[in-house]
């Protein structure tokens, strides 16, 4: 299982990352990755990227079993790599690869409270603990992992996808202090 509790793919070869996503790999194609990492914070097994020379050092440095580079850093390490055009991208797809997001049926979780005067779009997913408040719009086709709590008014677009746990419409702009008192 990977962090958020979502089934974990893999391992896959180099090679086989390749023929799904794309690029080309230099060095040893048949290198095993479980899972992705940072370039400073990679273990044996996983792969990281560099997008840029502004971690070049810890590429020197990094125990990534491979890495994603561009055709201009491809010859910045000895490391078995994948090269291909913009490695922030491709890490992403990635890291997708191996933490697959569990699919949610649409509806709501007969374990959630949804407040009658919410607006709920078409083909929308609530989980199990979510609490939505009064006057709170979420567009088509978003997906509300469990527990996700949205405060009154708040409005959710379409297609959005937020995660256990958070918090929608909650203080977070931080507070001011106006006359010697927070407002």
């Amino acid at each position: 299982m990977s962090a958020g509790g979502a089934p974990v793919a893999g391992p896959f070869t180099l090679a086989q990352i390749v023929e799904r996503l794309g690029g080309r790999v230099v060095g040893d194609a048949a290198t095993q990755i479980r899972q992705v990492g940072s370039l400073g914070n990679a273990s044996a097994g996983q792969l990281a990227f560099l997008s840029g020379l502004k971690h070049k050092a810890e590429l020197a440095a990094t125990r990534a079993s491979a890495v994603i580079l561009s055709e201009e850093h491809q010859n910045l390490t000895g490391l078995p790599r994948i090269v291909c055009k913009n490695p922030y991208a491709y890490f992403a797809k990635v890291s997708q690869l191996f933490n697959a997001l569990t699919v949610q049926p649409e509806g709501i979780d007969r374990k959630a409270f949804v407040s009658a005067t919410a607006k709920i779009g078409a083909r929308v997913s609530i989980g199990p603990g979510c609490v939505v408040g009064d006057e709170v719009t979420i567009g088509e086709g978003s997906c509300l992992y469990p527990n996700v709590t949205i405060y009154p008014r708040s409005v959710v677009g379409a297609r959005c996808v937020l995660h256990a746990g958070a918090v929608i419409g909650a203080d977070g702009f931080g507070i001011a202090e106006e006359d010697g008192r927070w407002v």
